[in-house]
């Protein structure tokens, strides 16, 4: 079982004093439009990892099925929120994605093209999307990754991780550009104004 870990949980202070994951996008929290691609696509559970403002970010989901972890030590940064959604994955999970929830153009077709690549690829591996030529998000990696994870102890995402695993890395090209994420107001009105 391949799970998705979303991490709605940061304090997004780039924005200014607006949390950018409840900004309206489209008719709907810019978080959900993440959420609502991972909870459409193959995956076997989707985990929504919250902390600042959690309670709005919970309010915004309606009637979404997925499993909410708090993570009342969200203020230590990208990595422990990462932590907590990986020691809550379903025992039966044998890789698992980490999807940043400022990102609202990946699609269900995006996140399900890199789980099949996974799936059908060499083991163990970080599947992970090349836009532009570039390495983007999310990432999948290989449920033996939960150890090196757990015990990183840099606080601002799994960079290092991923830079240490060169060897297993399985990227995948995709024509579309979907890696714009949104932390300042002017990377808002960027996407505000291009769709």
């Amino acid at each position: 079982m391949t799970s998705i870990i979303i991490v709605a949980a940061g304090l997004s202070t780039r924005m200014g004093k607006d949390n950018k994951l409840l900004l309206p996008f489209l008719g709907k929290a810019l978080y959900l439009h993440f959420l609502d691609a991972a909870l459409k696509s193959r995956a076997g559970e989707c985990i929504l990892v919250t902390g600042h403002e959690s309670d709005s970010i919970v309010a915004a989901l309606g009637n979404r099925k997925v499993r909410v972890v708090h993570h009342p030590n969200y203020e230590h940064g990208l990595t422990s929120s990462i932590q907590a959604g990986v020691r809550s994955l379903h025992p039966d999970c044998k890789a698992f994605m980490i999807g940043l929830s400022d990102m609202p153009f990946v699609t269900t077709h995006h996140i399900n093209t890199l789980i099949a690549a996974y799936e059908q690829g060499p083991k163990p591996s970080i599947t992970m999307p090349l836009v532009n030529q570039k390495r983007s998000h999310p990432l999948l990696f290989d449920i033996s990754f939960k150890g090196e994870i757990l015990s990183h102890g840099q606080p601002n995402g799994c960079k290092e991780v991923v830079l240490n695993n060169k060897a297993v890395w399985q990227c995948i090209h995709f024509k579309e550009d979907f890696h714009q994420d949104v932390d300042t107001p002017e990377e808002y009105q960027v996407i505000r104004n291009t769709k």
